[in-house]
């Protein structure tokens, strides 16, 4: 109900301002025509002025703030030509000029309060928009940094990982679940053949529907790790503790250097949302 009273007051506000204007164009053209065009071009001018920047600012366009100069241009020299079509003195002409910008921008009033409303809605909104989209570049410029440091000294890309898989231990210790994590790999030399391994103990559960829980620490792990400037995804696999200690330990069960059975999240892994149960990690060479 209060939406549709601020609209009839809208339309009733709008109606008004142009049957005042017509009778204003009305008697402005019997005075002197040629200072009716002159009148909505200035209002024109005043309106792109007014709140076309912002608009441009908002654009986040390479050609936006070209398309504002260039109308800004079209408009002062349509206005110049108008000015010098019109008869009398300068003094003459340029009373002419502003008297009919007024009736114009009776009319363009309502508009006016209207525009200002909405920018007075999207400029806080496109603050918020500014300052995420500095954390962010001020996030990847770090990144950046970090991922050269780690270049220069790739010696402490273990030190990164070890890191991020404590804090990983610490958040699995709160949840009540805490893995025993292996990890096979030399990040100094080839972080993007480094396998992280959680070999669980599943209680109360069935192992299928440990595959959310593996693919959340899988994304969590390489999130923190690209943070920190890591240059690579590295894979991560569960395992069932059972079965390790049946097959005599973590060399036995996944090699000497972890390559003996596939883990089920690899490099560059993607949920795949027709598959939602885990697998028990397959032996190299029986992937199929």
């Amino acid at each position: 109900m209060k939406n549709l009273t601020m609209r009839a007051i809208d339309i009733m506000t709008w109606t008004i301002s142009i049957a005042i204007t017509a009778v204003a164009i009305g008697w402005l053209a019997m005075q002197n025509p040629r200072a009716i065009p002159i009148g909505a071009l200035l209002s024109a001018l005043a309106f792109v002025i007014a709140f076309s920047m912002h608009l441009v600012a908002l654009a986040k366009s390479k050609h936006a703030l070209t398309i504002w100069i260039l109308v800004v241009v079209t408009l002062v020299g349509l206005i110049l030509l108008n000015l010098a079509w019109m008869e009398g003195s300068l003094g003459r002409r340029l009373l002419w000029a502003v008297g009919s910008m007024l009736i114009w921008s009776f009319l363009l009033i309502p508009k006016l309060g209207e525009a200002g409303k909405q920018l007075a809605k999207i400029l806080p909104a496109s603050a918020a928009v500014k300052a995420s989209r500095k954390e962010e570049a001020e996030a990847a410029a770090k990144v950046q940094r970090l991922r050269g440091e780690l270049d220069r000294f790739p010696e402490r890309r273990r030190a990164v990982l070890d890191r991020v898989l404590e804090e990983e231990r610490a958040g699995m210790a709160q949840s009540g679940r805490q893995p025993r994590i292996v990890v096979f790999g030399d990040p100094a030399t080839a972080p993007e053949h480094v396998v992280v391994w959680l070999v669980l103990t599943p209680v109360g559960r069935a192992w299928e529907e440990f595959f959310y829980y593996g693919h959340e620490q899988y994304r969590r792990v390489n999130t923190s790790l690209r943070q920190q400037g890591y240059p690579a995804e590295i894979k991560l696999g569960l395992a069932p503790s059972a079965e390790v200690d049946r097959a005599g330990g973590d060399q036995a069960y996944f090699g000497r250097e972890g390559t003996a059975v596939v883990p089920q999240f690899p490099a560059e892994h993607r949920p795949d949302v027709t598959r939602r149960q885990l697998e028990m990690p397959r032996r190299k060479g029986n992937e199929e």
